[in-house]
């Protein structure tokens, strides 16, 4: 959540987080400035007050609806899959309040969003268990179980066909899809979400600098590398 949610902000700067090869180059001489101007940020929101320290302890999206519902926060990093909880918590006119928009980036025109969606696997050979599961899947992650979740669909097809999808905000959704990036899908990227999880929170604290964050993290994500690659 702390990782993700805050990537748009290297992103959209052009930073990359693995190299082709899949080696970690987040921290490396051309996008370490990219990231340390992130953790910067993050800083100074903080040391502003535009956001409270306890932002570390938070563990689920509910928190930031929360605060909106007692009227604690302005604006918050969250997700499209909000948008429908939102409304119910709110009320009509409380909700009328508050809109959506891509984060802004440092620089007119820049900004970018992270992307996400679902991975199901069947963990047997048993016909009529993988039967059981795609049930499941096309029931509840796909197709009718979008349109009640709110979430939005990984398929094309269904975004553009299913009639809860094509509401206003769903359509704005659509649009900044363009802009989206989604995770890496190898091996080092969870180790290297653990440690920009940590990097944050350490910023966010204060019990490091941001650079000392950003060098601890590199140093760590590169030793987890090695290691995967068996070197």
């Amino acid at each position: 959540m702390a990782t993700f949610d805050n990537l748009a902000y290297f992103w959209m700067q052009g930073g990359r987080l693995l190299d082709d090869e899949g080696r970690p180059v987040f921290a490396d001489a051309e996008n370490g400035p990219k990231m340390l101007r992130v953790l910067e940020l993050l800083e100074r929101a903080v040391e502003s007050g535009a956001s409270p320290s306890r932002v570390t302890t938070f563990t689920s999206y509910d928190e930031f609806e929360t605060a909106a519902q007692g009227g604690a926060v302005a604006m918050f990093l969250g997700g499209s899959f909000q948008h429908s909880s939102m409304e119910e918590l709110l009320g009509e006119e409380e909700f009328s309040k508050w809109d959506v928009s891509m984060p802004p980036g440092p620089e007119p025109g820049q900004t970018a969003t992270g992307t996400g969606g679902w991975t199901v696997a069947a963990f047997t050979d048993d016909d009529e268990k993988i039967a059981a599961c795609m049930d499941i899947v096309r029931n509840v992650y796909v197709g009718a179980g979008n349109e009640l979740t709110g979430e939005l669909p990984t398929s094309r097809r269904l975004f553009d066909s299913l009639e809860a999808f094509q509401a206003p905000i769903y359509r704005r959704f659509d649009r900044y899809l363009a802009d989206g990036r989604a995770r890496p899908g190898l091996a080092i990227y969870p180790a290297l979400s653990s440690e920009l999880q940590i990097a944050i929170g350490s910023v966010l604290t204060g019990s490091a600098t941001p650079r000392q964050a950003l060098e601890t993290a590199r140093e760590r994500v590169q030793r987890t590398y090695e290691l995967l690659a068996g070197r």
